[in-house]
């Protein structure tokens, strides 16, 4: 779909609408090209798009994104998925901290495993809880 970069072009902002508005139509393959451009021009709705692709395992190929090739097959891929908001994150803009972050955040806590929870999670808890009221008690 070469004709996608004559009908669509623009900066990064321009893209990340575009592709936002190909993806609505269904069309993926060309979203995920618009998303790449988007990001290629530190535009963070890019990756955080691109995210989404790689979470819900929509095949639309290889996109290379500041010339690093990703493949975005038939499988979801949670590790991608990681991958690109962990890098819209440290964009360092506020709507990137706040927009990759909390679903990179509810990723994490949604594949983390019983066994983490009990051996790091909850151990955690407790010493933060033990240290807390040893400080209420301390001020006493």
């Amino acid at each position: 779909s070469s004709g996608i970069n004559a009908e669509y072009g623009g900066y990064g902002p321009s893209q990340a609408i575009t592709a936002n508005n190909l993806w609505k139509r269904g069309r993926f393959y060309d979203a995920a090209r618009m998303y790449a451009r988007a990001a290629s021009n530190h535009v963070e709705e890019g990756l955080f798009g691109l995210g989404y692709l790689a979470r819900d395992g929509v095949p639309v190929g290889t996109v290379t994104i500041n010339s690093t090739a990703h493949y975005f097959g038939p499988q979801p891929n949670r590790t991608l998925t990681r991958v690109l908001w962990t890098e819209c994150v440290y964009m360092g803009a506020d709507p990137a901290v706040i927009g990759c972050g909390v679903p990179l955040l509810l990723e994490l806590i949604r594949t983390i495993s019983l066994s983490a929870v009990l051996s790091v999670v909850v151990p955690a808890l407790v010493l933060v809880s033990t240290l807390a009221y040893g400080l209420s008690r301390g001020n006493q």
